[in-house]
């Protein structure tokens, strides 16, 4: 193991607080971009329809700090139905040290060992910021399973299919990171460096683990499952990622293929549904349509590959927008807006 491994192994040892005694029912984690605030009003919508039975309180886990950020969650929390709904700042060491990686997946994790430490119920469940929930009892269903089964974890797909030891034995039982249900002393009594992403070695070989899935390996299977429930959800994946990319390649003076149109998706959701006039750094739209036509000095859509991306992308947005979850007005909007990468790619 490497030098920065058994450092964070060291670092995260322990969790810096004794675990509560936790209560029935669950907490849900929105762990959220603070300077993409329009994923927060999308979440706190989304997780406001649902049936939340059972829900305790919700916190939300920025991955820095923002001074705008602590007066929105405010403002979101007077409207929330289910009641408590608090900020939690990742610590101010996890800050420092936040600054110095690259790795996206290290950044949320660092948001859910946050989270974890201040959860006080017997369950969690991560929300993730660009999945729609189409099922409006999904969150009490995704809850109930999990009690019934007496799991630790509960998800809905497999991880990333191009992961290093996909196809490997022992392995078929591994759940995605998004929208799992989990519980909170499953991953308390392990220590935070244990669910961080990382290289794991076993008797057949040694691979790389994104966030929990090291944790999942080493867990029995039976203690693991999947719901097979893909018509309840649209899930768009890695849309903040390629924001931070986008945001790095511009520090850095590089260009930033939009190829699977994450920004294009952000975009269509700020000008739809953000009127409070918030300093997005996200390319305005007639930005991203100059840039389909002709590469800028920011931005890219490769040919012919990004032809292929589109396809997948355009079924998801379609599905978003017959889901009856926006307003018509919202709807006309985001159809407009993705009109002339309609006219070029479809």
């Amino acid at each position: 193991m490497g030098l920065k491994q058994s450092l964070y192994d060291w670092i995260y040892r322990r969790w810096r607080t004794p675990a509560p005694a936790l209560r029935e029912g669950y907490t849900l984690l929105m762990t959220v971009p603070p300077d993409l605030p329009v994923f927060l009003r999308l979440a706190v919508d989304m997780c406001a329809r649902q049936d939340l039975t059972h829900l305790f309180e919700t916190i939300v886990v920025p991955d820095h700090q923002h001074p705008r950020f602590a007066g929105i969650v405010d403002e979101l929390a007077k409207q929330w139905p289910a009641g408590k709904m608090r900020l939690v700042e990742i610590p101010r060491f996890d800050r420092i040290l936040r600054k110095l990686v690259r790795a996206n997946s290290l950044i949320h994790w660092f948001q859910l060992i946050a989270g974890v430490e201040e959860t006080q119920t017997r369950h969690a469940l991560l929300h993730d910021a660009d999945l729609f929930l189409l099922n409006p009892r999904f969150l009490r269903e995704h809850y109930e399973e999990c009690v019934r089964r007496d799991l630790c974890v509960l998800g809905l797909e497999r991880p990333w299919n191009k992961s290093e030891w996909w196809g490997q034995k022992g392995f078929d039982h591994l759940v995605a990171l998004w929208e799992i249900e989990f519980e909170a002393k499953w991953m308390r009594d392990m220590p935070p460096a244990a669910v961080r992403p990382q290289p794991g070695k076993f008797p057949h070989g040694k691979w790389w683990f994104e966030t929990s899935l090291l944790a999942q390996a080493r867990c029995a299977p039976a203690k693991i499952a999947r719901r097979n429930v893909e018509d309840q959800y649209i899930h768009f994946q890695f849309i903040i990622s390629a924001y931070r990319r986008f945001q790095r390649a511009k520090r850095e003076g590089d260009v930033f293929s939009d190829r699977r149109f994450g920004l294009l998706l952000t975009r269509l959701l700020i000008d739809a549904l953000d009127r409070s006039g918030f300093p997005y750094e996200a390319p305005t739209m007639g930005e991203l349509h100059a840039a389909l036509r002709e590469p800028s000095p920011q931005i890219t859509y490769a040919f012919p590959e990004v032809e292929v991306h589109y396809a997948n992308f355009r079924v998801k947005l379609e599905r978003l927008l017959a889901s009856g979850l926006f307003e018509p007005s919202v709807v006309d909007s985001m159809r407009a807006g993705v009109r002339p990468f309609d006219d070029v790619l479809a």
